[in-house]
């Protein structure tokens, strides 16, 4: 029995919708970066931040335990979340972090983070195992140790 004179008009409309459906999923470019899960301390941390939406932004990669002292670390779009035991989670970010890094992280003098970043009139500061950053505006940011690694 031939077809109807409608399913003859409505098979290449259809065909048509479905290949440009097709089209348009396989040409859809997938996210510039996965999305990464934090737990643990260093997830408390990232949300008491505000989470993706806060100071550190999304995580960048996974959370690693690979550091001395049995430390973990997560790195976000504008810092990382850095945990010990001994330390507990702190982040760091900006200018002392940059400073932190060019000391060695935690391998170098200062040791691991022991606060977050805090304002003192209008200084930064952030407290480390055996030091401290300071960042003011004239200065930059200066590394101060208190104690020998």
């Amino acid at each position: 029995m031939p077809a109807s004179p409608s399913v003859k008009a409505t098979t290449p409309t259809l065909a048509a919708l479905l290949i440009g459906f097709l089209l348009v999923l396989c040409s859809t470019q997938p996210p510039a970066h996965a999305a990464y899960a934090t737990s643990g301390a260093i997830g408390t941390m990232h949300k008491s931040l505000g989470g993706n939406s806060g100071k550190l932004g999304p995580a960048v990669g996974p959370q690693r335990c690979t550091l001395i002292q049995t430390g973990c670390y997560q790195s976000f779009k504008h810092g990382s979340i850095h945990w010990t035991k001994a330390t507990g989670a702190h982040a760091t970010l900006g200018a002392i972090r940059t400073a932190w890094k060019k000391s060695g992280w935690e391998r170098g003098p200062l040791g691991y983070p022991t606060s977050n970043e805090y304002r003192s009139g209008s200084e930064a500061r952030q407290k480390f195992q055996n030091g401290m950053i300071v960042w003011t505006a004239k200065s930059g940011a200066k590394v101060t140790l208190t104690k020998a690694p």
